[in-house]
């Protein structure tokens, strides 16, 4: 058994041949049974994670770095892949609206913007869940946003442009043109 405290630091390949890795350090009691005459790795218990990193690569293209957030957890179950995670991070960038919503007086300067990913489910087939938050808007500015992100799809299209880019892409509501 091994009583993990938050020095304790728990590293995951989630995907080798893409590079994605969670690392990440929390508490929890977790027990290996590890048998190398058998070939035989079983791991079981709860990991708590109060602070940690995700490394995602995006289409082979991109890696960026997100910051596990507090409250997210893996309870292993035997197999390292039939584990099931709820992992929540955040990749903060720096970049204009202007390409997002019609509001000149919006979009003149660069805005922090939180690309937000709930990682849930079994490890060997993780659901994915995208997010995107512009912290302190106007309310007006902010109901704009929401309108411009107002389907998974629409979010989806531009989280990505955000990790591969750095900026959003054009939408109905810019006006932008290319």
């Amino acid at each position: 058994k091994v009583a993990a405290n938050n020095s304790t630091e728990a590293v995951l390949e989630i995907d080798k041949a893409s590079g994605n890795i969670l690392s990440g350090r929390g508490t929890g009691t977790v027990t290996l049974d590890i048998r190398p005459s058998k070939d035989q790795f079983s791991i079981n218990g709860d990991y708590n994670i109060n602070s940690g990193n995700c490394h995602i690569s995006v289409l082979g293209i991109a890696s960026k770095d997100f910051e596990i957030q507090n409250g997210s957890s893996i309870i292993f179950r035997g197999d390292v892949m039939e584990s099931t995670v709820d992992i929540n991070a955040l990749y903060t960038a720096k970049t204009s609206l202007e390409r997002l919503i019609a509001n000149k007086n919006a979009v003149t300067s660069r805005r922090t913007v939180e690309c937000g990913i709930n990682i849930s489910d079994k490890l060997s087939n993780p659901k994915l869940a995208f997010s995107i938050n512009v912290p302190d808007l106007d309310p007006t500015v902010k109901s704009q946003v929401e309108s411009a992100l107002s389907t998974d799809d629409k979010v989806q299209k531009q989280f990505l442009a955000l990790l591969l880019t750095g900026s959003f892409i054009p939408t109905e509501q810019s006006g932008v043109e290319f």
